[in-house]
């Protein structure tokens, strides 16, 4: 028998309830005073939702356009001589163009294999 058992009386309970006590995981419906209610999460945008998704892969160190391995050292997007926004409302990189929001090109990303430094003769 287990030592502490021992000194515990036995009520014939599994569980004896104390007096104001409070459970770990109360009611959902319950509200108690002073505290906020709380509001159902709300829906996230697919651009949200893709944000986040490209942001992860970035903190894992993969690049989301290329799927490969991530080159830090190098730059980022955003000082890269493939990135094209001139003239356009969404930057692409000119290795993979699309007409879709998933292949928009980020400034803050880190540089991928391909990446090419903008040289002050190659943006005039």
């Amino acid at each position: 028998m287990d030592p502490l058992q021992e000194l515990l009386p036995d009520h014939g309970l599994e569980h004896v309830e104390v007096p104001g006590q409070l459970d770990l995981f109360p009611d959902p419906g319950l509200q108690l005073p002073g505290m906020p209610i709380p509001l159902p999460p709300a829906e996230t945008s697919p651009d949200r939702r893709r944000t986040a998704r490209q942001r992860a892969l970035v903190e894992q160190g993969w690049h989301p356009l290329t799927g490969t391995r991530t080159r830090p050292e190098l730059g980022t997007c955003g000082d890269c001589a493939h990135r094209l926004s001139a003239g356009r409302r969404y930057p692409k990189c000119e290795l993979r163009v699309s007409a879709s929001a998933a292949t928009d090109c980020r400034a803050w990303w880190p540089a991928c294999a391909d990446h090419r430094t903008t040289t002050t003769e190659e943006s005039t």
